[in-house]
């Protein structure tokens, strides 16, 4: 089902996320480091890793039995096992993103489950990459440098909030879009247009990620110029060919057989990756200052 699929992903990410820590942080010690020393790391590591479960699982079960219902004029929480937080964000996110001839059926007695499952799950590891990020830098920041330190924490807030930037563009531009073109192809089929919820709900999580990791690119530029494993030259020496690059992925992502769809989606890539090129030459002109003192 795509509901543990989701649950395995978001817990692999966050595991991956938190080994890497703990690697580097052994890179940095040496390799005298002492037995005692280790597991003191392996248990601050359970210990953050635990933060990290804890918020997720907080936040799937606040949003699979509550529901907010407004009161005076203000949203009140109520406690709701069917109709709740995840069901409603699902009604909401239907109404702005299908056709209206489209209709939402179940197939199997577990399909609504899945669904609101999904969405609830999907809650849950927004609410939970925050923490993750943070508790990351924290297990990080005795193995650094001043100066890595602050890199570190200055990428926390952007590297949120291009995700949800890139989630928003994805929500309001792109799926109402590709929901109407994909559609069109059972118009021109006369055949009667069904989605299942449990389709509706993974498929949508999942275009909104994606959105969301790939607004992540100009961090990520500016990251590894400013480590420096990718001098900024690279990234503007390259732009035709990040270019030819980005349309070929627009062309093949973007079901829409119009160029509509595929301009929405790569004009804000190119200009994301202008944006990235500029970030890099930025964040590395520190490092080459120091090498050149």
């Amino acid at each position: 089902m795509a509901a543990p699929w989701l649950l395995r992903a978001g817990t692999l990410a966050v595991l991956a996320l938190l080994m890497l820590a703990l690697v580097l942080a052994l890179l940095r010690r040496g390799p005298g480091l002492e037995r005692g020393r280790l597991l003191d790391h392996v248990e601050e590591l359970r210990r953050r890793l635990l933060v990290v479960v804890g918020v997720l699982m907080a936040g799937t079960f606040v949003a699979l039995t509550l529901r907010l219902e407004e009161r005076a004029g203000w949203p009140v929480p109520v406690l709701d096992v069917y109709d709740n937080l995840a069901s409603q964000l699902f009604r909401a996110a239907s109404t702005a993103l299908l056709p209206p001839d489209v209709l939402l059926i179940t197939t199997s007695p577990a399909d609504a489950f899945v669904a609101q499952f999904s969405i609830g799950l999907g809650i849950g590891i927004a609410f939970a990459i925050p923490v993750a990020m943070d508790q990351f830098a924290r297990f990080l920041a005795p193995a650094l440098r001043p100066s890595e330190r602050r890199l570190l924490g200055w990428a926390i807030l952007p590297a949120v909030g291009l995700f949800l930037l890139g989630a928003a563009f994805g929500f309001l531009l792109l799926l109402p879009l590709t929901f109407d073109a994909l559609y069109r192809f059972s118009e021109a089929l006369d055949a009667a247009a069904y989605l299942t919820v449990s389709d509706f709900a993974t498929f949508t999580l999942a275009f909104l990620a994606g959105c969301g990791l790939a607004f992540e690119m100009p961090l990520v530029m500016g990251l590894l110029s400013r480590v420096g494993l990718v001098s900024p030259r690279s990234w503007w020496s390259k732009w035709r060919h990040a270019v030819v690059g980005i349309l070929v992925v627009a062309m093949v992502v973007t079901p829409d057989p119009t160029i509509v769809s595929q301009m929405l989606l790569a004009v804000p890539l190119i200009l994301l990756y202008v944006l990235g090129a500029a970030l890099a030459t930025w964040a590395a002109r520190p490092a080459s200052a120091g090498s050149s003192a």
